[in-house]
């Protein structure tokens, strides 16, 4: 997690597959890099995107740290509840600008967790999971929240530029 976190992704869990946002290999991970990359242009020139969205102060955290995403709907219901105590936990006494929820089905339970963790003032978006039918969608609302982000200085100048960060 970046020392001055601004942006705090939540998403759903870690997938099934074995893929991960953080491996740089997930549906979530490319759509979001798309994203920042259409965002901020020069981005481009920076080797690893994933230390960039960490120097912008960017950050993903999972409302289940156990994939769940597979499981029957009912089952998949219960996991989300029953996620956000800990979720909760895990975001007590980091104090980000705006949340984005990368999936939309899981923003009540988010709102639940962000409630518990004294967080419920900060702004929060959200975003459908970038899946195959709602790809285009993500990477449009998030490419402009990054160009909204940025014109408001809300990221972490420096990354973007070339210039070192402070």
């Amino acid at each position: 997690m970046p020392d001055d976190l601004r942006v705090l992704f939540i998403g759903e869990s870690p997938p099934t597959g074995g893929t991960f946002f953080y491996d740089a290999n997930s549906i979530l991970y490319v759509a979001t890099r798309e994203a920042f990359l259409a965002g901020v242009p020069a981005l481009r020139k920076r080797a690893n995107f994933l230390d960039a969205f960490r120097l912008l102060g960017c950050y993903l955290e999972d409302l289940s740290v156990q994939p769940i995403d597979k499981l029957p709907k009912a089952a998949r219901q219960r996991a989300r509840r029953e996620a956000v105590p800990a979720l909760a936990r895990r975001l007590r006494g980091v104090s980000p600008r705006v949340v984005v929820v990368a999936v939309k089905g899981i923003r009540p339970q988010v709102s639940t967790a962000l409630d518990l963790a004294d967080l419920a003032a900060v702004p929060c978006e959200s975003l459908p999971f970038p899946g195959q039918w709602h790809r285009d969608e993500f990477v449009t609302s998030l490419t402009e929240l990054v160009r909204q982000w940025r014109r408001r200085r809300l990221l972490r100048p420096g990354v973007w530029c070339g210039c070192p960060l402070r």
